[in-house]
Order: structure tokens, then C-alpha cells, then sequence
């Protein structure tokens, strides 16, 4: 057993010592916490920044890498997930809400991927404007 996993154990079998412990250390504990939030800051952004991405990627090709109504397929951040009935939606699939991967899991993510259509930036924006032009336009 290694020093690390010895006072972990110990640790977990002496509560009310490190409730004390850590009441009475408090400002030590917060300024650790602090540091070690800070100096991890950077790392932690690059895998959520990755992590987004990844799971991005993952999705526009699991509703086939390109837009459904006219074929867009130049990049993927071009792309975006329209709701086919708004009234079915539980949430929006953006990468801000893929990367709470604890609030929503991939089997999650990908239920509400089904209830979507796939579309570009420009196809997206056109349905979502809802303008009635017959008669205004061409």
C-alpha cells in the first residue's frame, strides 16, 4: 500500500479528526485549494476546450457529418442541432452542455441528438427566422 492510498484510508476512518483538522486550518486549506485551482486552471480549460470539441465531432457524426437540407460539410462548427418539435426538447445541444458530462451523459446527449436534424449556420438561422416571404422574396 502506497503513503498516498495509507492516508487516504486513514482519512476515511477518522472523520471527526478531519472535520476538526480542516476547521481549524481553514484559511491553509482554502489558500491550497486556491493554488492548486490556479496552477491547474490552464490544464483543466484545455480538456474541457478538447473535450467540446471531441464530443462536437462525436455528434455531428453520429446525424452523418453534414447538413441535412443542403449538404454543408466544410466544418463542423459551422453545423448545429435544430429541434424538430421545440416542445420535445429537454435541453440544447451545444458544447457548453456536452461538457457537463456529469449533468449529461453520452446516452443522454445522444437521445436528445435523435429528436434533432442537423443543420448549417445559414439553414439553421433561415428556419429559424420564421419570415413569411412568398410574394416579398425572388
Amino acid at each position: 500500500m502506497s503513503n498516498a492510498e495509507y492516508m487516504k484510508n486513514w482519512k476515511a476512518s477518522h472523520p471527526e479528526y478531519m472535520k476538526e483538522w480542516v476547521s481549524s486550518h481553514k484559511k491553509q486549506v482554502q489558500q491550497t485549494d486556491r493554488e492548486r485551482y490556479l496552477r491547474d486552471k490552464e490544464k483543466r480549460l484545455k480538456y474541457q476546450k478538447d473535450r467540446a470539441r471531441d464530443l462536437k465531432i462525436k455528434a455531428v457524426q453520429l446525424k452523418g457529418g453534414k447538413c441535412e437540407r443542403c449538404g454543408f460539410n466544410a466544418h463542423p462548427a459551422a453545423l448545429q442541432f435544430h429541434h424538430k418539435t421545440p416542445q420535445e426538447k429537454s435541453f440544447n445541444i451545444t458544447s457548453k452542455e456536452m461538457i457537463a458530462s456529469r449533468k449529461y451523459p453520452w446516452e443522454i446527449i445522444e437521445k436528445e441528438i435523435s429528436k434533432c436534424e442537423l443543420l448549417c449556420a445559414n439553414c439553421h438561422f433561415i428556419e429559424e427566422s420564421k419570415w413569411d416571404l412568398e410574394g416579398v422574396w425572388n
